[in-house]
């Protein structure tokens, strides 16, 4: 798809319906973005899952630019969409500290960057690391089935399997 068709560039009358929006109904306004412009907007990945398919490259871009400033720093979903999107291109060692960023603000956002740290830990071969992340997401959430299955899965998995033997799968 042509650069020019991901994104339309707003048009003045675009933006005085976005501000209105805005104003008027402060707390549906983005529902009239587009999806782009909703990702740019607020870094979520509800957001940028939908769009990586059609341009991985330009939310990656999107998202490593918009989560460092200021304004979205403190809020811990902004930092697990950019740890989702850094795992998605399988970049492990940035969704790590992503996902350890989203950490430093507690809150119910906690039980994910935890689930996924383990993830990401998984993949990178550091299965105690991943035991730790795992057991700290079920820490905050007792019913948390997926980190369940994980601790289950990562206890049968030997830490430091021999290149010899081939590893049994479950």
């Amino acid at each position: 798809m042509a650069a020019g068709k991901l994104m339309q560039v707003p048009m003045p009358e675009d933006l005085v319906r976005v501000l209105l929006a805005r104003r008027l109904n402060p707390s549906d306004w983005a529902s009239k973005l587009n999806p782009w412009e909703r990702l740019m907007e607020k870094p979520r990945w509800q957001f940028a899952k939908r769009l990586m398919e059609e341009n991985a490259a330009l939310v990656s871009y999107i998202v490593e630019v918009l989560v460092p400033l200021r304004e979205f720093t403190t809020d811990p979903r902004c930092w697990l969409c950019l740890g989702k999107v850094r795992a998605h291109l399988e970049d492990w060692n940035g969704a790590a500290v992503a996902f350890e960023r989203a950490l430093e603000h507690p809150g119910p956002e906690n039980v994910k960057a935890w689930y996924n740290l383990a993830l990401v830990r998984q993949k990178q071969g550091r299965i105690d690391d991943a035991i730790v992340a795992a057991t700290a997401a079920i820490d905050c959430s007792r019913n948390d089935e997926r980190a369940l299955a994980l601790l289950e899965e990562l206890r049968l998995t030997p830490a430091h399997p021999s290149p010899e033997l081939p590893r049994a799968t479950p």
